[in-house]
């Protein structure tokens, strides 16, 4: 069976290997997989013409966002609505798959980081190490400078504003720290999937969806998965956000509430044609 793990054991698994063996590591094998489809040639058709594999889904998250303002309340295809999980969770699995493709290696899976956890180069799952997925911007622009997903070392962004990765931990003031522990905790004890609106502003009495995506929640601005985005800044808060390969870590710790928290789901469609957003009042047992 495969199984998505904590990066904080791939990390630890990788820095007691001997160096002869960190090659054959998961940690190493993941890293290798995305250079690889960085360089695997788009499988989007015309008129697409992203430029590689990885790009078509930096443009597709793009596209799933695009002509929306940030003041729109949704909901949209992916995000500000009841489609936030299984949109991104097929997203996922699908990258996943292209992985396995691409490097032959069928046990490959997204790890996830227990950012709640993580939060500092102290913490054995720290994944912004020179090793993985290199560290924090530098200078004027804040351009990642360490890892082998830095520009200089030939990470070259197609989509968005910068051709270069940018990070910028915890400058943003809507998310200035990480999301704690607690803030997931309360989410998870919500029952209620999803209400009507089924936007951005749905209460979280009233959302469990909403509270993990994060526009409602103890933090005024941000909270869990858009407080990630935030508070690594940079090449992680535009539509793009996908150039950071740091997007599939968060978004698999995030599918892995969406799965704990949605054993039993009961929907209120009076018709099979509804959309989701017109029938989709959930509540998990």
């Amino acid at each position: 069976m495969k199984c998505r793990k904590n990066v904080r054991k791939l990390i630890q698994e990788y820095n007691a290997a001997l160096p002869a063996n960190k090659p054959l590591t998961a940690l190493r094998r993941f890293r290798q997989a995305v250079l690889a489809l960085k360089a695997a040639p788009s499988r989007l058709p015309p008129p697409h013409n992203q430029l590689n594999r990885y790009d078509d889904y930096v443009y597709i998250h793009q596209q799933s966002m695009a002509g929306h303002p940030n003041t729109d309340p949704g909901p949209h295809p992916g995000h500000k609505g009841p489609m936030f999980f299984p949109w991104h969770r097929e997203f996922l699995r699908q990258f996943e798959n292209d992985l396995r493709s691409v490097s032959g290696d069928s046990s490959i899976c997204v790890p996830y980081w227990d950012f709640s956890r993580d939060q500092s180069p102290a913490n054995a799952g720290y994944p912004f190490i020179d090793d993985f997925l290199g560290g924090n911007g530098v200078g004027a622009n804040h351009i990642v400078q360490t890892g082998v997903f830095a520009q200089a070392n030939g990470w070259n962004l197609n989509l968005g504003a910068s051709n270069a990765l940018q990070r910028n931990f915890g400058a943003n003031a809507a998310g200035p720290m990480l999301p704690t522990a607690s803030a997931i905790t309360a989410a998870l004890a919500e029952t209620t999937y999803d209400s009507a609106p089924f936007d951005r502003t749905v209460p979280g009495a009233d959302s469990f969806r909403n509270l993990v995506e994060g526009w409602v929640g103890p933090e005024a601005v941000t909270n869990i998965h858009n407080r990630v985005h935030v508070w690594i800044g940079g090449s992680m808060e535009p539509s793009t956000s996908p150039n950071d390969p740091v997007f599939f870590l968060n978004h698999a710790k995030e599918t892995s509430f969406g799965r704990s928290g949605c054993r039993s789901i009961h929907l209120s469609c009076t018709t099979p044609h509804q959309t989701a957003s017109a029938c989709l009042r959930v509540t998990r047992t």
